[in-house]
């Protein structure tokens, strides 16, 4: 019996005690303040991708892939000879041209290598073999564009903190950071934003003139500061 008058003598306590902690007022907070800031850093692009297309008409449907297995069997053996240069095999079409009553087929190689040289003297190459280069694209490669993002990172915070530091220096009081949102681009609504320079096409020649350029990439880093008393 004393044993459950004891029970219950604490229980009684404890409760006191909780409604007395949600009585007392709660901590105010400061004033908060919303920043952003930005980062640019440049990376070269240093990783070209090509698309080359070998296209063929013929009567019949096999004698159009015919020719085409033709044109890509050639290319392969230049393209083996580019050590630099990866290639696969992209997608197939064929379809019936019916103005001249022909099959049409068309069968991609898509390019891909960090050597620009390289890649522009084959392209060269396939196109006196009667290949069409459909398109070429230049962006940083994976690694320098990890190494340019987390410069950019670092950059953004570091204005951040200035931004921050320079509004709590002004009203004279210190500041703790209440959120930070990091890597949305507000342009494109990535995390980061690619910016292609300019590159050079050419007709059929001994190498295709390229211009590899930079990319901007762009970090924003957003978020709020509490100011304290």
């Amino acid at each position: 019996m004393n044993r459950a008058i004891h029970l219950r003598f604490l229980s009684l306590c404890t409760a006191a005690l909780l409604l007395v902690f949600l009585s007392l007022p709660a901590a105010q907070a400061g004033p908060v303040i919303t920043l952003s800031a930005e980062a640019v850093q440049n990376a070269p692009n240093d990783l070209v991708q090509a698309t080359v297309t070998a296209q063929a008409s013929a009567s019949t449907p096999k004698a159009a892939a015919n020719a085409v297995k033709l044109l890509v069997t050639e290319a392969e053996a230049i393209m083996k000879t580019h050590d630099t240069i990866k290639y696969r095999s992209g997608g197939t079409h064929t379809f019936a041209g019916w103005h001249n009553r022909k099959w049409q087929m068309s069968s991609e190689l898509l390019l891909e290598s960090g050597d620009v040289a390289a890649l522009s003297e084959l392209l060269g190459q396939l196109q006196e073999k009667q290949l069409i280069v459909e398109n070429v694209r230049f962006t940083p490669a994976p690694q320098t564009r990890q190494t340019a993002e987390d410069k950019a990172i670092q950059e953004a915070i570091a204005s951040f903190h200035a931004r921050a530091g320079l509004v709590a220096k002004t009203l004279g009081k210190p500041y703790k950071i209440r959120k930070l949102d990091i890597g949305m681009n507000a342009r494109l609504g990535g995390p980061v934003f690619f910016e292609e320079n300019k590159r050079s096409f050419a007709p059929a020649a001994t190498a295709m003139p390229l211009e590899a350029g930079e990319s901007q990439i762009r970090m924003i880093v957003s978020g709020e500061i509490e100011l304290e008393d």
